[in-house]
């Protein structure tokens, strides 16, 4: 993220971070809270939308263009997140990846990663919910 012409970072020192890291942002994210992926391999320090069926490691906390650098705070911390619903959400859901970085309860079958419960709801697609966030197990939805 950007303000007043220089960069401004969550840590960008090599080893442990404590919740929070900036990566670069290597397609826009249009709006903040959310779901980011790794682009490409694992530690180039590149995040992207995470997709349905993407393993995500966080949540942009800002807004970024392509090639802004960007906080992205870890799924698998200590707190709660905020992340961006595709749908509607009842509290106590378990959410996953949806389309263009947002979340929703996983329906349909085949894989998904399973990233956190839902501590509130979402009325509507687009709204903001806390989520208690955990490492992403992968579900497989058979029927």
């Amino acid at each position: 993220m950007k303000k007043n012409g220089a960069i401004v970072i969550a840590n960008c020192a090599d080893g442990t971070h404590d919740g929070n890291c900036t990566f670069i942002a290597v397609e826009p994210l249009t709006e903040r809270y959310l779901l980011v992926t790794m682009d490409g391999t694992v530690g180039n320090g590149k995040v992207k939308p995470c997709g349905e069926g993407e393993l995500p490691i966080g949540v942009a906390t800002d807004e970024a263009e392509a090639n802004d650098a960007v906080n992205v705070h870890f799924l698998g911390g200590s707190e709660t997140i905020i992340a961006v619903a595709a749908a509607p959400i009842s509290a106590g859901t378990i959410v996953a990846p949806a389309e263009n970085g947002k979340v929703s309860a996983p329906e349909s079958e085949g894989d998904h990663y399973l990233i956190g419960i839902a501590v509130g709801s979402a009325a509507s697609a687009g709204d903001r919910i806390e989520i208690l966030p955990n490492v992403p197990p992968a579900l497989t939805i058979e029927e």
